[in-house]
């Protein structure tokens, strides 16, 4: 069984996050407020969304932790190997 690989799930999780607060920002934000009816008030506070952050990403963690678990147990099955014994018909 191969090990996972703990710095590569937490790169991958900050990549996430990184991706998700440009798709909610800079890059598409006026579009993602626009298709999910979002209006701003003008009264958001950056030490209001810490918390919503962090949950973002403890979930982006877990996400990429069960990637790396079914991809590890997908690599080690018999049934993803070339080399198992396949009947003849």
């Amino acid at each position: 069984m191969l090990p996972i690989n703990y710095v590569a799930v937490l790169i991958a999780a900050v990549i996430a996050f990184i991706i998700g607060f440009l798709m909610h920002g800079p890059v598409a934000g006026k579009l993602w407020m626009r298709l999910a009816n979002v209006t701003p008030t003008g009264n958001e506070k950056m030490s209001d969304m810490y918390g919503q952050m962090f949950w973002n990403l403890v979930v982006n963690i877990v996400t990429a932790y069960a990637l790396a678990v079914f991809i590890m147990l997908a690599s080690t099955s018999s049934y993803m190997s070339t080399s198992a014994k396949r009947p003849s018909p």
